[in-house]
């Protein structure tokens, strides 16, 4: 028919998500690499190395993460030291649009 509208119907809520997971997987490790990058060195270099892309709990959710114990620390400063921001700087490099 001409002029008719789809209409789609979803069996699974999750294919959207996870039709963009490798794309969302690969712009989560650029941002990785690129906090790597940023991260100060140390003395151990433990911070710059830390960081990681881990998969979120729902499908087409990836996370960039840092374990290293004084990551928070580096990351936001504390009172005696000035903070020294990689992820934000990081991301913002990617030029993708904020959400």
């Amino acid at each position: 028919m001409a002029g008719a509208a789809a209409q789609f119907t979803f069996s699974n809520r999750a294919a959207a998500r996870l039709a963009v997971q490798q794309d969302v997987k690969q712009v989560a490790t650029q941002i990785a690499a690129a906090a790597r990058d940023l991260s100060p060195r140390g003395e151990s270099g433990e911070f710059a190395a830390g960081w990681e892309v881990v998969a979120g709990r729902d499908p087409g959710t990836w996370l960039v993460v840092n374990m290293v114990p004084h990551g928070l620390y580096v990351e936001y400063g504390t009172t005696d030291s000035p903070a020294q921001p990689s992820l934000g700087p990081a991301a913002a490099a990617t030029g993708l649009p904020r959400w």
